[in-house]
């Protein structure tokens, strides 16, 4: 079996914000290999591409959004919601990109939370949530102490990545 990993971007160019989302897809590469696949990473503006490739993978897929792009990855769980998500990944989720509630084909949610001086969710609140249906999605929160555009490069953040992917592999 393969785990299709796919990443979303937030606003702002890839230069400049990017490199975070890069070195997560860069360790899932490198420990995983070919039992993985995780094509480009997208921008939160691709959300129906997000849903077309959903729709088109057979595999289970597990989802990682920062800032903006935790917009896209929870309104896609949402939208395609009989398919089966092992693990969403939140980074730096935006008040200003509202997130959906999580439908019970998560099978796992972290939300992991910049600091408190964080303007696109001040305070590093939590904003991931199970819908009102949902029994079985398990949630927590990383908080990583990091700013916005820094949440990404977690040490924490990756290894939670890691782990999961490797659950969701055995």
């Amino acid at each position: 079996m393969t785990i299709n990993v796919q990443f979303v971007y937030g606003a702002g160019n890839d230069t400049a914000f990017g490199g975070g989302l890069r070195d997560l897809q860069a360790a899932v590469k490198a420990k995983f290999g070919n039992a993985v696949y995780s094509p480009r990473i997208i921008d939160y503006t691709e959300y129906e591409t997000l849903v077309r490739l959903l729709r088109q993978w057979n595999d289970p897929t597990i989802l990682v959004g920062h800032s903006c792009g935790c917009n896209s990855i929870t309104h896609a769980a949402l939208a395609l919601s009989m398919e089966r998500i092992p693990y969403l990944l939140a980074i730096a989720p935006s008040i200003f990109c509202p997130v959906a509630a999580l439908p019970p084909n998560v099978g796992k949610a972290t939300q992991a939370t910049s600091n408190a001086f964080d303007m696109f969710n001040p305070f590093g609140r939590t904003l991931l949530k199970k819908s009102g249906i949902n029994n079985k999605t398990k949630l927590d929160v990383i908080n990583t102490g990091m700013g916005h555009v820094a949440a990404p490069y977690s040490a924490t953040v990756k290894a939670r990545l890691l782990k999961e992917v490797e659950q969701a592999l055995a």
